[in-house]
């Protein structure tokens, strides 16, 4: 049985596994994939958020249209009121609408392109793990092979490959999903909130119109007797937006997939990492659930490669690592239950109030893009000193390509340590304002790390989060 050595091995090839690979290769790692469907697979999930296109650049995806895929285009939203809303997204802004078993396939050969060596389809035999890493016996096509690996990457969805207690963040959540003849539908993306659920349709390529309906588990064994086709056509009747779809021949067979809202407990363990579903899986309402299984595979690229070239690291990238997936599921959960809260119609309804309550996790601060002046009024001659209540302490960051320490800013009013302001060291920034006399020098010094724009925007962001106050007098030329 021929051996074969890695520093990495990544079981399952969908979106996660292939981005965590890809990036891998490009660090300058070796890294295998264990995939054990033939692609293209049949899956679900075809509309991708305007958020995926950075990930592509990072990896070096060719542009989706180019591979047959279309840019999401108008949308009919019945949410939050009874009347239909129009949205219209930029060509720019817009998402994309794909065929998901044609788009794991260009991810998984761009990885095989990188360097990564797949072996497709296979199975896991065997496999254990020591001090020096994991081996694991590979049956692909007909040969069995010997793989040893220093780390070894969950990519294996839902189920994942090795047990991991998962903690579930949602109401059990059911999806219905099944496609039609796109030449009988709307030519635009649907989306409508029912009594019992909610409904999302969109053209997709490939002449089919894809349709979902997403019900309270509870709902979906109750009425499972009558058959779950039968679910899901009449619970499309119920929207107005599809009630004549509803009538329509089903392509194929309807799927029933899980929906729910969890997280794994560990998503980094001593010589394994989760990533994508494996680590956790988000609502999708939002339709972010492939670009934040990517983006984690990003991260988790960056934590291996840290552990790999800097082993001292290796409990600062852990530690990072499942502060970002947490922080990742329980921002979304609470963005989660704010929308679900538009619906008041359905409010007293058991779908509606389970899902609507906020989430206790405050929100994380993003930076001074858009910062206003907040209650300060500071002009250019105005004493300014750091709050008492702002503190610094070392936190864990991405920095280039690896995960290091920096000095990170603490401050009621922020959701989490912030690091970095406008790509600049908060330390630095804030160790300025001790040595400035006034706001005015104080905007000067910033200016020789950012631009005078951006200085003004630091400060501005600064004093709406109360982190900056003015000491003493008033001077007479304003900020602008």
């Amino acid at each position: 049985m021929p051996e074969v050595s890695f520093d990495v091995c990544v079981i399952g090839g969908g979106p996660a596994g292939s981005a965590t690979a890809t990036r891998l290769a490009k660090l300058g790692h070796s890294v295998c994939v264990v995939e054990s469907s033939v692609f293209p697979r049949p899956h679900v999930g075809e509309s991708l958020t305007p958020g995926i296109r950075p990930i592509f650049d990072v990896l070096g995806f060719v542009e989706p249209t180019r591979n047959g895929f279309s840019n999401s285009g108008e949308t009919l939203v019945r949410w939050s009121e009874t009347n239909v809303e129009h949205i219209v997204p930029s060509r720019r802004a817009g998402g994309l609408l794909v065929d998901r078993g044609r788009f794991d396939t260009l991810l998984l050969q761009g990885a095989t392109r990188n360097g990564v060596r797949v072996f497709q389809p296979a199975r896991v035999t065997k496999v254990g793990s020591d001090d020096l890493g994991w081996r694991i016996q590979v049956t692909a096509n007909g040969s069995s092979h010997s793989v040893t690996a220093k780390f070894l990457v969950d990519a294996a969805g839902r189920k994942g490959f090795l047990q991991r207690n998962r903690k579930t963040v949602s109401p059990r959540t059911l999806a219905l999903c099944g496609y039609l003849t796109s030449e009988e539908c709307p030519t635009v993306t649907l989306v409508e909130a029912t009594p019992y659920g909610w409904c999302w349709g969109a053209p997709i390529p490939g002449g089919l119109f894809s349709t979902m309906v997403f019900l309270d588990r509870d709902t979906v064994q109750a009425q499972r007797r009558e058959g779950l086709e039968f679910v899901w056509r009449s619970h499309l009747a119920k929207a107005e937006l599809f009630s004549v779809i509803s009538r329509l021949k089903l392509i194929g067979r309807l799927v029933v997939c899980d929906a729910t809202t969890y997280f794994a407990e560990d998503p980094i363990d001593g010589n394994i990492i989760r990533v994508g579903e494996a680590s956790f899986a988000l609502d999708p309402l939002s339709s972010t659930g492939v670009e934040k299984a990517m983006q984690s595979g990003l991260i988790a690229a960056t934590t291996l490669h840290t552990i790999l070239t800097r082993s001292d690291r290796k409990e600062l990238c852990a530690r990072f690592y499942r502060e970002r997936q947490k922080e990742t599921v329980l921002l979304h959960a609470s963005w989660s239950s704010e929308f679900y809260g538009k619906v008041r119609r359905y409010a007293d309804l058991p779908f509606w109030r389970e899902r609507m309550r906020v989430s206790p996790h405050s929100r994380v601060e993003q930076g001074p893009v858009a910062a206003t002046w907040g209650e300060a009024s500071p002009t250019l001659t105005s004493k300014v000193k750091i709050s008492a209540n702002a503190e610094l302490a070392e936190e864990a960051c991405i920095l280039g390509d690896e995960i290091c320490s920096r000095p990170a800013l603490s401050h009621p009013s922020l959701g989490r340590p912030v690091a970095f302001v406008e790509g600049v060291e908060v330390g630095l920034l804030l160790d300025m304002v001790q040595r400035s006399t006034d706001l005015g020098r104080l905007l000067a010094l910033w200016s020789s790390r950012i631009s005078p724009i951006q200085a003004i925007r630091v400060a501005a962001w600064f004093f709406s989060k109360k982190i900056l106050e003015i000491e003493n007098g008033r001077g007479v030329e304003r900020v602008r």
